[in-house]
């Protein structure tokens, strides 16, 4: 499945290196170059092979990192492939509708109604879902788990946005299959998510020692439950990242 992804991100990112030629050089499809459209074949598989390798190198997990007695855990993505092939699909689905409307003046008809009505339904479908995926991405790739000997906290964009005293940790509710965790003080709560814990497009590499560090400041306060996902919505409780 993950290869067949992977090529699904390289057929779309192709698609559209394809339609630009084709809109450039104003010819529509099957009537351009081969030469050329080969061409642009080839050019499509390094500039995918590239832009996936550095999605999934900042998306993909990252080794903990110790500094001045705490320790830094990144967040990675589940899927990186899918998440890649959906950002891309929405990129070329917008370049699709403003393809049209920018060629307008070359159809007539139902074909110009078509193409108003085609850019007015993908970008009201299409747009909103991609800011919303890259703000999510933004956030997920400057987010940071800290934990030090006194505390853990979660860091967004070089704030502060949770922070949580092992000697102040009323409950650590830790789902059973997947080592994902909900830790709770007073009114805080921060959400860990193991490689395989639902709830959130994101886990946290190395959330199997944040548990174990947890286990040993604050044994007492461990239960675990068999959904995670069903504890976070009965407490109404959604993720930062």
């Amino acid at each position: 499945m993950s290869y067949f992804v992977r090529f699904l991100g390289w057929f779309i990112l192709y698609s559209l290196l394809y339609f630009f030629y084709l809109d450039i050089l104003g010819l529509t499809p099957g009537k351009d170059n081969p030469i050329l459209g080969s061409i642009f074949l080839f050019i499509s598989i390094p500039l995918w092979w590239k832009s996936w390798k550095q999605f999934d190198s900042a998306f993909g997990p990252h080794a903990p990192q110790a500094a001045n007695g705490a320790t830094a855990y990144s967040f990675a993505l589940h899927n990186t492939g899918f998440m890649y092939y959906l950002m891309v699909l929405k990129l070329f689905l917008l370049a699709m509708g403003a393809n049209g409307v920018i060629t307008l003046s070359q159809h007539t008809g139902w074909q110009h109604t078509f193409y108003i009505w085609n850019f007015i339904v993908l970008y009201i479908y299409a747009l909103p879902f991609f800011f919303i995926k890259f703000i999510s991405l933004r956030k997920g790739l400057g987010a940071r788990i800290v934990v030090d000997g006194s505390k853990i906290s979660l860091q967004t964009g070089g704030a502060t946005a949770a922070e949580i005293f092992f000697n102040k940790i009323d409950s650590i509710t830790v789902e059973e299959a997947t080592g994902g965790m909900l830790i709770e003080s007073g009114e805080a709560k921060l959400f860990i998510a193991g490689p395989k814990t639902k709830g959130s497009p994101f886990y946290t590499a190395g959330s199997e020692d944040i548990l174990a560090t947890l286990k040993k400041a604050a044994a007492d306060k461990i239960k675990t439950v068999v959904s995670l996902k069903e504890e976070m919505k009965l407490k109404k409780f959604n993720p930062v990242v």
